[in-house]
């Protein structure tokens, strides 16, 4: 019986320490997307609790007409390598921003997904100004490591 103990232990101690993980040397990130039609402020922030960068994206309407945010898979932050849940997926919608308004989206990223080695980090967004569906940009924002 001893000796199952000790076993157990040893198992348990061995699962625990592979389960530790070491902070990512980037732990704070930023970027800026600006124009005149939008403003997008945006950020990853390591959070050492759940493992993830808690990546943030904030638009402002600059423009005089209202602006759509162009979801796709219920986000409108997009980033390589990221994985759709297709189950409950919606096809593509979009959301009215109005003119001087503003809006903001956290999603979650795992560590594996975030590669600082070419400096940053890119997210996408999609938008659309006015009523011209189909006609939209995409706003690419490097976020850069920071302080």
């Amino acid at each position: 019986m001893k000796n199952v103990w000790i076993v157990l232990s040893i198992v348990c101690i061995a699962f625990l320490s592979g389960c530790a993980q070491e902070p990512p040397d980037v732990l704070h990130a930023y970027g800026l997307y600006d124009n005149e039609q939008v403003r997008i402020e945006a950020s990853a922030i390591w959070d050492s609790d759940q493992k993830v960068y808690l990546v943030e994206a904030r638009v402002y309407n600059q423009s005089d007409e209202d602006l759509q945010l162009v979801y796709d898979c219920n986000d409108f932050i997009h980033y390589q390598g990221k994985l759709h849940d297709q189950q409950g997926c919606d096809a593509a919608y979009s959301m009215e921003l109005r003119s001087g308004a503003s809006y903001y989206q956290t999603i979650e990223v795992p560590l594996e997904k975030v590669d600082f080695i070419d400096g940053s980090f890119t997210i996408d967004l999609t938008y659309e100004l006015g009523n011209n569906p189909g006609d939209s940009t995409m706003a690419h924002i490097a976020l850069q490591p920071g302080k």
